[in-house]
C-alpha cells in the first residue's frame, strides 16, 4: 500500500466562498434595515443594516477560513478520501469502482477566480455524491481523469 498524500484546494478558495456567500445573503442587511425602519427612525435602520452587514462579513470570513483549513483530499490507489467540515467534521472514502461519473462545474463567480467544483457521483443510495470546491480548473480536470481511469493508474 502506498502512502497517502493529502492535498489542499487552491488558496484563493476562501475568497470565492466569501463572495458566493454574499451573493446568497446580500438581501439580509437590507431586509433588517427595512424592518427596523418600520419601527424606528431611518438613521436607526441604516445603523442596524450596517451592523448586521459587518457581523455577517465577520462570520462568513471566519467560516470560509476554517473551511479552507479543514478541507483536504487524497487520491489513493483504489479511491478518493475527502476530509472536510467546520462544525461537523467528516472523512469520506469513495472507492473508484463505485464512482459512476464526475462533473467539473464552473459557475460565474468561480470562473472569475479561476476555480471550479469537482462533483463526484457514486453508485448506491448512501452518500451518493461528494464535492470538492475550490480547485483550479486544470487541477479539477486532471483529478477527474485520474479518478475515471479504471486501470488503477
Amino acid at each position: 500500500m502506498t502512502e497517502i498524500s493529502w492535498q489542499r484546494v487552491d488558496p484563493g478558495a476562501p475568497k470565492l466562498w466569501r463572495e458566493s456567500a454574499w451573493y446568497g445573503l446580500f438581501w439580509l442587511p437590507i431586509a433588517a434595515g427595512l424592518v427596523a425602519s418600520a419601527f424606528v427612525a431611518w438613521w436607526m435602520a441604516v445603523v442596524v443594516g450596517a451592523a448586521l452587514a459587518v457581523l455577517l462579513h465577520l462570520l462568513i470570513s471566519h467560516f470560509s477560513k476554517r473551511r479552507f483549513e479543514r478541507l483536504s483530499f487524497a487520491l489513493a490507489d483504489d479511491g478518493l478520501l475527502i476530509r472536510k467540515g467546520v462544525l461537523w467534521r467528516s472523512e469520506r472514502y469513495l472507492p473508484r469502482i463505485r464512482i459512476q461519473h464526475v462533473d467539473v462545474v464552473e459557475g460565474p463567480v468561480a470562473r472569475r477566480h479561476g476555480l471550479s467544483v469537482l462533483s463526484l457521483h457514486t453508485a448506491g443510495a448512501h452518500m451518493e455524491s461528494a464535492d470538492i470546491s475550490g480547485l483550479r480548473l486544470a487541477d479539477a480536470y486532471a483529478l477527474r481523469d485520474r479518478l475515471l481511469r479504471r486501470d488503477g493508474a
